[in-house]
């Protein structure tokens, strides 16, 4: 893995922008900082002001398993492309989709709750209902063994089986024809009529991307992993201030080069 804010990383970056890529960024943990609990995620003043900055420069897309509403809310501004639950109901041209997601989450909100009492397991277990999506936050877990094998057990009964998509603090619960986050990139991608990609993601959710990225996307995964597929990474969170402070010149560089 290179180091994104390395002189090769940088170089690779102003490449990029010469293609005029998307910008698609998650938002836990890579807009904003990671955090105990998810309603304390905000993303920080100066960081806020590039990202509205890049909106209105090039085609930026926020891919998250949060709920649009939350994670709108939590945006300086709505970006081109803003897709929650991974996806799930949210992708452009597929929002007809979105009912039988809901009715899906529904149901099985209702099964680990009526049927199995998993709410009840652990006071640290937190079930939020994204909507097209399911979200199991188990970091403050005070018996993780007990409570992570029945949330083994009541994953395993439900109907219809979900996709189940993990992270650093908790798994989203997916419909079973949900499209996943390479998919979503790619779907973005066709809908913005762009080439390629800068993708900035952070836990094993993103290696979906990570894998199956084409060679002309940049990927970048917050926290070095040898066990990781991007190509580049950034040591911390707020080296992501950094690459947008950098995104931004090289792209008005661009500009003036273009018409002069």
């Amino acid at each position: 893995m290179i180091h994104l804010l390395s002189l090769a990383g940088k170089r690779a970056l102003a490449e990029l922008i010469a293609a005029e890529p998307v910008l698609a960024f998650t938002f836990d943990g890579t807009l904003a900082p990671p955090v105990v609990l998810p309603s304390q995620a905000r993303m920080q003043p100066a960081l806020e002001r590039c990202f509205r900055d890049l909106c209105a420069l090039l085609p930026v897309a926020v891919i998250t398993g949060r709920g649009l509403d939350d994670v709108e809310a939590r945006l300086p501004v709505r970006p081109a492309y803003l897709v929650g639950n991974h996806g799930s109901g949210c992708l452009p041209g597929q929002e007809n989709d979105a009912p039988r997601a809901r009715d899906i989450c529904s149901a099985w909100l209702r099964q680990m709750t009526d049927e199995h009492g998993l709410h009840k397991v652990d006071p640290g277990l937190l079930i939020a209902d994204h909507g097209c999506s399911l979200w199991l936050h188990y970091r403050l877990l005070r018996d993780r063994p007990r409570t992570m094998r029945e949330i083994e057990r009541v994953l395993g009964a439900l109907q219809p089986a979900p996709v189940v998509v993990g992270a650093r603090s908790g798994i989203n619960l997916l419909p079973p024809d949900a499209p996943g986050k390479r998919a979503t990139l790619s779907t973005v991608l066709d809908h913005a009529s762009r080439q390629t990609a800068l993708y900035i993601g952070e836990d094993e959710a993103d290696e979906q991307i990570f894998r199956d990225a084409p060679e002309s996307w940049l990927t970048v995964r917050i926290g070095r992993s040898k066990d990781s597929a991007a190509r580049y990474f950034l040591h911390h969170q707020f080296e992501v201030l950094e690459c947008l402070q950098f995104l931004l010149g090289t792209i008005r560089r661009h500009e003036t080069a273009v018409h002069a």
